[in-house]
């Protein structure tokens, strides 16, 4: 199963966009990372094994405009499943897997899961 994973992002620290991309590429399932920038693109996004789609100008809706794009993009690339997150997240290891699990074992055409909030010392 093809798998992408949707990225919107905007002014987000340097830091986050590296962590965010880390943890896709550390899931036990491939994944392909499309990110997009809503008007001001990151230099550090170039240096990413990963897409990185640039809109021209910022639409201020939250990232839903970024993640509609990169959607649309991953639907004419011809991915199996399509998953968000934001670029201040990341997955922990084996996320994809197991909502590819999950779908394989209820043939549910949308899978969700739950979240975990941390605080930004990391508690």
């Amino acid at each position: 199963m093809r798998v992408a994973v949707i990225s919107p992002y905007f002014r987000t620290p340097v830091e986050w966009l590296i962590r965010c991309h880390a943890s896709v590429r550390a899931q036990d399932h491939p994944c392909t990372h499309i990110l997009v920038a809503d008007g001001e693109p990151q230099d550090v996004v170039a240096t990413f094994a990963a897409q990185h789609i640039v809109l021209p100008v910022r639409h201020a809706d939250y990232g839903d405009t970024p993640r509609a794009v990169g959607g649309l993009s991953a639907v004419g690339q011809g991915f199996d499943a399509i998953a968000y997150l934001d670029a201040d997240n990341w997955y922990t290891r084996g996320h994809v897997a197991s909502l590819i699990a999950l779908h394989e074992r209820t043939g549910a055409p949308i899978c969700v899961s739950r979240r975990i909030l941390y605080h930004l010392d990391g508690r």
